[in-house]
C-alpha cells in the first residue's frame, strides 16, 4: 500500500482554472458587443408621415391619392388601419424588422385592439411584407399574406404596376375582412 502523496503541481489545470473564468466572461462581454452592433444594422424607419410614404418614387400622385382612398375605405368598412411604406434600401437590414421597426414605430392600429397593417416594398431589393397586428392575426395570417405577395404583388411589381397591385391587394385584404376568402389560383 502506497502512502497518500500529494499530486503534482499541474501549471495548465491552475491556469485554466484561475484565468479560464475571466477569459470566458471577456469572451461573452465579446460577443454581446458584436450582436449589440448588428442593432446598428436595423433600418431607420421615418416617422409616420401619412398613410402612403414612398421615398422610392414609383407611385404617381394619382396611384398616391388612390391607394390612400383604398386605405380609408379599409379602415372605415373593416377597421383595419393600414399604411403603406415604400423604402429606398432596407440598410442592411432584414425585410422581416424592418416591418417590424417601420410598424412600431409608426404605432399603427388602435390601442387594445391592435388592429394595424403595414405594407412594406423595397422596390430596390425586390423586397416586400405585409406586417399586422395581433389584433388581425386571425384573418390576415401569414399564409394569406404570403398568397397576396406572390399571387397579386409580384405579377404585378415585376410589369412595373406597382399601384394596380397595391390597390388589388388591399381589396384582396378588405374581402378577407369581410369573411370573403381569396379566390383559389389559377
Amino acid at each position: 500500500v502506497l502512502p497518500n502523496r500529494p499530486r503534482p503541481f499541474n501549471a495548465a489545470a491552475y491556469l485554466c482554472r484561475t484565468v479560464g473564468r475571466p477569459l470566458r466572461c471577456v469572451l461573452l462581454v465579446l460577443l454581446a458587443f458584436a450582436l449589440q452592433g448588428n442593432a446598428a444594422l436595423a433600418l431607420d424607419a421615418p416617422a409616420f408621415q401619412g398613410d402612403v410614404l414612398d421615398e422610392a418614387g414609383i407611385l404617381s400622385a394619382a396611384a398616391e391619392d388612390a391607394l390612400l382612398q383604398r386605405i380609408r375605405a379599409l379602415r372605415d368598412s373593416s377597421g383595419i388601419w393600414a399604411a403603406v411604406y415604400v423604402a429606398r434600401s432596407l440598410q442592411q437590414d432584414v425585410i422581416e424588422n424592418a416591418a417590424v421597426t417601420t410598424f412600431e414605430k409608426w404605432r399603427l392600429g388602435q390601442a387594445g385592439k391592435d388592429n394595424g397593417l403595414l405594407v412594406l416594398i423595397v422596390p430596390s431589393e425586390r423586397k416586400m411584407r405585409i406586417e399586422v397586428g395581433y389584433g388581425l392575426e386571425g384573418f390576415i395570417t401569414d399564409a394569406f399574406s404570403k398568397r397576396v405577395i406572390d399571387e397579386i404583388y409580384k405579377p404585378a411589381f415585376r410589369d412595373e404596376r406597382f399601384a394596380d397591385g397595391l390597390l388589388q391587394g388591399f381589396d384582396a385584404m378588405a374581402k378577407m375582412a369581410g369573411g370573403e376568402a381569396m379566390a383559389p389560383p389559377e
